[in-house]
Order: structure tokens, then sequence, then C-alpha cells
């Protein structure tokens, strides 16, 4: 009976010894937590091949080409957009294109997406002046190239793509006197992404 007694106090103790490692362990990684920056700048890789970039995205999981003079701006996880500062006008109009990588945990096809509660909440305060859909495949994956004309935004062309739980969003705003070269830059960049 001493035994089990003395067996049953052993426990005790270690469960209280083991609890409060676990409970000091728990608040210092929430601590941890707490003093990193909410903020984070993607993993990405840079490679200069010829007159072009190759951006590798690791974060987001994508890469794409982009003309060499071409700026990298803004990077953080989900966004990063890339400007053509030598196309800039004397109306201060340049060629940039953006990528916004959202969620996609219902796994959502594009359609479902750009029709949900999220994108239409988005654009609910826009004055739509013209918004034409069409099928698209970037690296094997099917989405839609969207021609959007607001009166707050103006003219924009997007490819939406969903891959891997994602929706990746590549916007154009082609402007000014070098809308068309924009345009062009737009397509071959289209062509050059490739999902991880």
């Amino acid at each position: 009976m001493k035994k089990a007694f003395s067996l049953i106090i052993m426990i005790a103790i270690l469960a209280v010894i083991l609890g409060t490692i676990y409970i000091i362990g728990e608040v210092m990684a929430a601590k941890k937590r707490r003093q990193q920056p909410t903020s984070q700048t993607p993993d990405i890789i840079v490679i200069e091949k010829g007159d072009f970039k190759i951006v590798k995205n690791l974060t987001d999981g994508y890469q794409v080409t982009i003309p060499k003079e071409w700026n990298i701006e803004k990077p953080s996880v989900g966004y990063l957009s890339f400007d053509d500062i030598n196309s800039v006008t004397p109306q201060n109009e340049f060629c940039k294109i953006e990528v916004n990588t959202i969620a996609n945990l219902k796994g959502s096809s594009v359609e479902q997406w750009l029709n949900g509660d999220e994108a239409k909440t988005n654009e609910s305060f826009l004055t739509i002046k013209l918004d034409r859909r069409d099928n698209i495949t970037i690296d094997g994956q099917a989405g839609i190239k969207r021609v959007l004309d607001t009166a707050e935004n103006g003219y924009s062309v997007a490819a939406i793509i969903a891959f891997d739980q994602k929706i990746y969003e590549f916007i154009i705003y082609p402007k000014g006197i070098n809308a068309q070269k924009c345009l062009n830059s737009f397509d071959s960049y289209l062509s050059s992404i490739r999902f991880k």
C-alpha cells in the first residue's frame, strides 16, 4: 500500500513538473510571436539573365520573367509589383504590374471567387463601365483574363488563376502614350509565369 501511494505521489509530482514546463514553453512562444513584425517580406530570388530578370517568389509560390530594367517594388507577403521607370511620361504615367496572392481555402474556381462575397465587397464602391472576361491558361492552369474599366481606377487588365489553395491576380494598368507597349509587355509577362 505504501509503495502504491508513493508511486501515485511521484507520478503527480512528475505531471506537475511536465505541466509547468509545457506552460512556460507556451508563454515564451506566445511572447516571441508578439515580438515578430506583422508585415513580412516574401522570400524572393532575382536571377539576371541577358535582358531579363527571373523573379522567384518562394513565399507565394510563383516565378515570372520581367525586363532587366524593370524595378521590383513594395514586396510583402501576398503582394508584389513591378514597374518600368524608363517609360514614365510627363503625366507621370508608366507601366506597372501588380501581383496579389489571396488565400483560397474553400478551393473556389476563379469564376466562383470573382462572383463571391469578397470580390463583390471590394468592387461595391466602383462605377464599372466595362467588365469583359475571357478564359485563359497560364502554366497549365485555367483562369480568366478580365478587362475592367471603372470611373475610379480607369482601365486595367487582370489574369486571375486559382492554384494550390490560392488565387493569383496579375494586374496591369496601361495608361497614356505607352499603353500599347505596356499591354505587349503584359502578354509576354503572362507567358513567363510558372507556379510552384
